[in-house]
């Protein structure tokens, strides 16, 4: 595959020269409460330069006072970083496509513009992957707090998030784009050996050191062993 930059230029690179250069961006994809905060901030100690405005000390402060009025003092607690663009995404994108070796988290199912921007300068993809009921039950609680859902319902659920993530896989597949499937708990529960290959796929600059001391188990709430049956 031959790829013109998206400065212009009438240069070309092949697929080993992008790689070797770090001519292309970084892209974190997944299904909310997968792990895409945790991995945008692996991605980011490993040299990205990571695109995000929803982390600020405002935006934080914020957060924080939602969470102390929907779920009490001792109730529910969001990540503290949620590396997300909120507002002015156009101009992050067009950033990101003039910028080589950076980068943005993106939410499936991708709609609109977004597969279009994929497809638009050379990129890598980290699609991150977890036990659809963990998802489904985190997503609960951190939006609609111990509602118990009839199992039909919560069936309903775990297929339309299996087929999102699925059809993200189909859709990297379909657009030639160099792609590694990454598991939530596999990097909480071994992430030496995880973020060494990420560091591999992206040929990062830096040590894996820091991302790996980042990485914080704790912060499953929601193991597959450990959930509330019709949650």
């Amino acid at each position: 595959m031959k790829w013109s930059k998206v400065s212009l230029t009438e240069v070309e690179k092949s697929d080993a020269e992008i790689f070797s250069d770090r001519d292309f961006r970084v892209f974190v994809l997944g299904l909310p409460r997968t792990g895409t905060s945790m991995m945008s901030g692996i991605v980011e100690r490993l040299g990205v330069n990571f695109y995000h405005n929803t982390d600020t000390k405002e935006n934080k402060k914020k957060r924080k006072k939602q969470e102390r009025v929907r779920y009490g003092d001792d109730g529910y607690v969001m990540n503290e970083d949620f590396y997300e663009v909120s507002n002015d995404r156009l101009n992050y994108f067009l950033n990101i496509l003039s910028t080589p070796y950076s980068g943005m988290k993106l939410i499936l199912p991708l709609r609109g513009m977004l597969s279009s921007l994929l497809k638009a300068a050379p990129c890598r993809v980290i699609q991150m992957w977890r036990d659809v009921e963990e998802v489904r039950q985190s997503q609960q609680a951190s939006y609609k707090g111990d509602l118990i859902i009839p199992e039909e319902i919560a069936q309903q659920q775990r297929d339309m998030l299996e087929a999102h993530l699925c059809d993200n896989k189909v859709l990297m597949e379909n657009l030639n784009i160099p792609t590694i499937h990454v598991r939530y708990r596999d990097v909480l529960e071994n992430p030496e050996e995880k973020i060494q290959k990420i560091a591999d796929f992206i040929n990062t600059p830096n040590n894996i050191s820091d991302a790996v001391n980042w990485v914080d188990p704790n912060k499953n709430r929601f193991k597959e062993e450990c959930l509330i049956p019709n949650i």
